[in-house]
């Protein structure tokens, strides 16, 4: 049996495990290295799509103004025209 004192260093305990289980801890740690690398992945494209639909919203607001802007000038020139 291994105590604790045996071991000075924690990624020591490896050595002490049997064969099978450190075959399956290598697949555990490969999966886990996917997962992580798939995560950053994720959050790539989270910020890439919130900086695109930024752009978007800024784009629509814009449009929005003119359209206003267009609509007013309408409404001011169909009373002009009324009034004559």
């Amino acid at each position: 049996m291994v105590f604790v004192e045996d071991i000075p260093n924690l990624s020591d305990v490896v050595t002490f495990l049997p064969g099978g289980i450190t075959q399956n801890l290598d697949k555990l740690v490969f999966i886990l290295k996917a997962a992580g690398v798939l995560f950053l992945i994720y959050v790539l494209y989270l910020i890439i799509n919130g900086i695109i639909n930024y752009r978007r919203y800024k784009g629509i607001k814009r449009i929005e103004r003119k359209v206003d802007l267009i609509l007013k000038r309408l409404k001011i020139d169909s009373k002009e025209k009324h009034k004559r």
